[in-house]
């Protein structure tokens, strides 16, 4: 398991995800590291200002990186 898997599976343990898979006792199941994220994912709200934020730095970065 990497290391952005093992940070995704302790977010998915401390985070209510409505739709967490779980086994048959009602325990959260074990999931891939790609399922994991994209349930993050699903659940992160980002905002219009906090996207043109980004795009914004990511242009400064790459512009700077010349």
């Amino acid at each position: 398991m990497g290391a952005i898997d093992k940070v995704a599976e302790a977010l998915t343990d401390e985070t209510a995800l409505p739709n967490k898979p779980r086994n048959t006792i009602g325990f959260a199941k074990d999931i891939p590291g790609p399922r994991m994220q994209a349930l993050l994912k699903a659940r992160m709200p980002v905002s219009g200002e906090a996207m043109r934020e980004l795009s914004l730095k990511g242009g400064i970065a790459v512009r700077g990186a010349r």
